[in-house]
């Protein structure tokens, strides 16, 4: 496999010019879980309501200008899933191991690397912006770029990727409660 054609390859890069060890530059070796779920779940509730408000934004603009309004392809599989046994890697996915990997990169890898070369609010913003544009979903670009952007500040502010984890990972799990009931019942 080419550097181009996966990101993986792109973040050990990038990280490779910290000369750190990835558990201290990623903050994963100091453990505050009590305090870092308390953050995290206090970011969520307070996000929780301007991001769904933002989502209903873009959406309505999308169905304003007569432009697709289409969910994303593994949404749609998902939204089909009706047994634990399909349902079970999408969540899997969706609250592990998106989350864990979004947040090694965009916060743990490009936004440092960013922040070396950049002023901080440039790098910030700007891995915001790649954060909600690597979802390849016009609807979802603002609140993600949203998400991205506080989850960033989550990250500089206790210098570890947990709390970004674990709001990460929080909202995921409300997006995915939130498409479970949304999905129309079984025909008769």
């Amino acid at each position: 496999m080419e550097l181009n054609e996966d990101p993986f390859y792109l973040a050990l890069l990038l990280l490779s010019f910290s000369r750190q060890r990835p558990v201290t530059f990623w903050g994963l070796h100091r453990l505050h879980l009590q305090t870092d779920l308390r953050h995290s779940l206090t970011t969520f509730f307070t996000l929780l309501i301007p991001i769904l408000a933002l989502l209903a934004l873009g959406s309505g603009m999308y169905w304003a200008l007569g432009w697709p309004l289409e969910p994303q392809p593994a949404l749609l599989r998902f939204m089909e899933a009706r047994d634990s046994k399909t349902l079970a890697p999408f969540l899997f996915y969706a609250l592990i191991i998106a989350p864990a990997w979004e947040e090694l990169f965009f916060r743990g890898t490009l936004f440092p690397w960013l922040s070396s070369r950049l002023p901080v609010t440039q790098a910030h913003w700007l891995s915001a912006l790649a954060f909600g544009a690597v979802h390849l979903h016009g609807p979802t670009f603002i609140p993600l770029t949203c998400l991205g952007a506080v989850l960033v500040g989550l990250y500089r502010n206790s210098q570890s990727l947990i709390p970004s984890f674990l709001l990460h990972s929080l909202f995921n799990a409300n997006t995915c409660i939130l498409l479970l009931l949304a999905r129309p019942p079984l025909p008769p």
